[in-house]
This record gives C-alpha cells, sequence and structure tokens, in this order.
C-alpha cells in the first residue's frame, strides 16, 4: 500500500486518475492532500478542503461487493477508522453527527480498473455549504463529544485503508448500517421525487438488495431511492384525547 502525500491539489480524484493512466497503482493505494482546491461532492458539488481536514482518494480494484454498496462500505469503514461514538452515517454517502452536523461525504467513482473513492472529511474545521449545517470533529472534541487526541489526516486515512483491507460482505454491511444510520428503521423521511419533482414522504424499511434505501409510503407501497436526498421528519407524538 502506497500513500502519495501532496501539499495541495485541485482535486484528489483527478490526481488519482492521472496516476492510474501512468501506473501502476495497487489496490488500497491512495493520494493524500493537505489542501484541496477543487473537490467535488455528489451532484456536482463543490468540496473545498482547508489545510488540517482530510481530503483523499483511495483505488479500489477487486472488490468483493456489487459497486452501488461500495459508498456506504467506505462510510462505515470511516466511522470504525475514527473509532468515536456518536458518528453517523446519512444515505448514501454522508458522514453526519447524532444531530445531523455534516463532517464528510463518500464519493466513488467507477473506472475502467476498478473504484476510485474520494474521501473528504472535516477535520479541524468545517467550511460552510449552502444549505447544509456542517460540523468537524475539532467541533465535537471543544463541546465534549468526545475525548483524546484527534487523529492526523495521514493517520486517519491508513487506519481507513486498514479497515478497507478486511474483505466486506453484503449482509454484515447491512446490519452494520443499521446500527449507525442516523435514520433508524421506521423513522420518516421525506424527499423529491427526481422525475416529477414531487415532495414524497414514507417511512424507512431498511436496504435493499443493491444498498438502495426502502421506504414504505402512506400509501402502504414499497419504493426503492437510489440517489435521492432524504431528509428526516420528526415524529408525530399521538395525543390522547381528553377525557371527560
Amino acid at each position: 500500500m502506497t500513500i502519495r502525500h501532496l501539499v495541495a491539489t485541485e482535486s484528489t480524484q483527478e490526481e488519482m486518475k492521472r496516476w492510474l493512466e501512468t501506473g501502476p497503482v495497487s489496490h488500497l493505494d491512495a493520494i493524500l492532500a493537505d489542501v484541496q482546491t477543487s473537490g467535488r461532492g455528489r451532484h456536482g458539488r463543490d468540496w473545498i478542503a482547508p489545510a488540517g481536514n482530510l481530503s483523499a482518494s483511495i483505488f479500489l480494484r477487486d472488490v468483493s461487493i456489487p459497486l452501488t454498496w461500495i459508498p456506504l462500505w467506505v462510510g462505515i469503514s470511516l466511522v470504525k477508522a475514527i473509532g468515536k461514538e456518536g458518528l453517523r452515517l446519512k444515505w448514501p454517502n454522508d458522514l453526519v453527527t447524532a444531530s445531523g452536523g455534516k463532517l464528510g461525504g463518500i464519493l466513488c467513482e467507477k473506472i475502467e480498473t476498478g473504484v476510485v473513492a474520494g474521501v473528504g472529511l472535516n477535520l479541524k474545521t468545517a467550511p460552510g455549504i449552502e444549505g447544509r449545517r456542517c460540523a468537524s470533529l475539532q467541533d465535537l472534541h471543544d463541546f465534549g463529544g468526545f475525548s483524546g487526541e484527534l487523529p492526523t489526516a495521514h493517520d486517519l486515512l491508513g487506519t481507513l485503508i486498514g479497515e478497507l483491507s478486511r474483505t466486506a460482505n453484503v449482509s454484515t454491511l447491512r446490519e452494520e448500517f443499521a446500527q449507525v444510520s442516523l435514520f433508524p428503521e421506521g423513522h420518516s423521511v421525506f424527499w423529491k421525487d427526481s422525475r416529477s419533482g414531487a415532495q414524497c414522504e414514507g417511512r424507512i424499511s431498511g436496504l435493499g438488495i443493491h444498498g438502495e434505501l426502502c421506504v414504505r409510503l402512506q400509501d402502504g407501497k414499497l419504493q426503492q431511492l437510489f440517489s435521492e436526498e432524504i431528509e428526516g421528519l420528526r415524529e408525530k407524538i399521538a395525543s390522547t384525547p381528553d377525557q371527560e
């Protein structure tokens, strides 16, 4: 396993692709940048990472699980690598605090020879993202969220690669995701339909065979979500009529 450490880059994803063009690159080789100026999240959103945060891309080859499960696998492995209580995954690819503040994200891209998994994590600072509440591990540390020393980006990446070196299987990932999911099974969520644009609501019913999120609609039908942005609804507390 080799980690190429860069002072600054526009995108670790693009750096990894260039490395793959010149080769050779082995399974779990990675690129780590102190500063990333033009990183990307899902749907082409910007992900800017100043010094002190984690910006890395890892090359995955011949992985034993389907492509659609890889972001969840990387996210679960990242939670394990950090090793702190109170961290959650927001389906499909966000690492968040227990209250939903975004700590980081995963972006996986399929290429001819494998998958490039980009990992961004707010270690020291939390750059703003429009429409999202963000947080950093330093914030959690300062406010008593957990004790002990914060890992460096390099050490955390090494631990993450160690977690990814273990063989993954779908049944285990489904169980592990349920333990760290921001929204547990039965929780009400809403999202915008990708075709009609209409707002939909349902209750989470676990993960499907492809890692998709299954939700039970209000009419009882089961719907599969593959890339929609979900948000949680506060659970309604049943009221009891006043007794006469």
